[in-house]
């Protein structure tokens, strides 16, 4: 009751426990929807609830302390990509 109660505040929607209940059953009929999910989420604290939304999708969530390395993965590609144009500039003006 209290879980469907914080969601109802969350999503600002009214959702009893038995509602709650037929949505989080394996039941396709009473699928949760995406705002739903994220309320639950935060809820319980897990990321598991994103990862249904991201599984169809074939995606991942990461979780938050892994973001710094989702950047530096980023922040690499770019330097390898300013690298390859340098090398290419440096090649068409015959430098080094």
């Amino acid at each position: 009751y209290l879980v469907a109660a914080q969601i109802s505040k969350a999503t600002l929607k009214d959702i009893s426990k038995d509602s709650l209940d037929k949505l989080l059953s394996s039941n396709p009929d009473y699928q949760p929807s995406a705002v739903l999910v994220v309320a639950i989420a935060k809820i319980v604290g897990s990321l598991e609830p994103l990862q249904y939304l991201a599984d169809p999708l074939s995606g991942y969530v990461l979780p938050p302390e892994d973001g710094d390395l989702v950047e530096m993965a980023r922040l690499q590609e770019e330097r390898r990509k300013i690298d390859q144009r340098l090398q290419q500039i440096q090649a068409k003006r015959g430098i080094k």
